[in-house]
């Protein structure tokens, strides 16, 4: 993968359209793992923009949050959903709103459990995200007569 190092290293524009077989995180701030969303504040690398986070979706629309007028890059993600940020292929890109509000439509048969995404203001760009997996299981006791 990348990693972007030191508190000068800002404007580094990456913008893969394939990450695979990595080993790591395709893009890594700071070159220490992966990054959670504001547990760091410039000076970073690359301003440690925050990763746009995937909230919602139906089908094979979804919608989440990024920084205000940041482009969101958005891929199909490979690898283990556990991990974060595993890479994957390029689909399309999404711009979030001056609230920081987003949305996109998949190819067919796609949901948010399929893609992983990343934002991008001015030639600055986050890691990638972790897979938004459903964090809600519900299991009901088997009840026999």
């Amino acid at each position: 993968g990348i990693a972007v190092i030191g508190d000068t290293a800002t404007l580094n524009q990456i913008k893969p359209t394939e990450v695979r077989h990595n080993g790591g995180l395709p893009i890594d701030l700071g070159n220490d793992g992966h990054t959670p969303n504001d547990s760091r504040t410039p000076p970073g690398p690359n301003n440690w923009l925050n990763y746009p986070v995937i909230t919602g979706g139906s089908g094979n629309t979804i919608n989440g949050t990024a920084r205000a007028n940041c482009t969101v890059h958005i891929y199909r993600a490979i690898g283990n959903p556990a991990t974060p940020g595993g890479g994957g292929t390029y689909l399309q890109f999404a711009t979030a709103d001056g609230s920081g509000n987003w949305s996109a439509t998949l190819p067919v048969g796609m949901g948010r459990n399929d893609v992983t995404v990343l934002a991008q203001i001015g030639a600055d760009t986050s890691e990638m995200s972790p897979r938004a997996l459903s964090l809600l299981y519900l299991y009901l006791p088997l009840i026999s007569r």
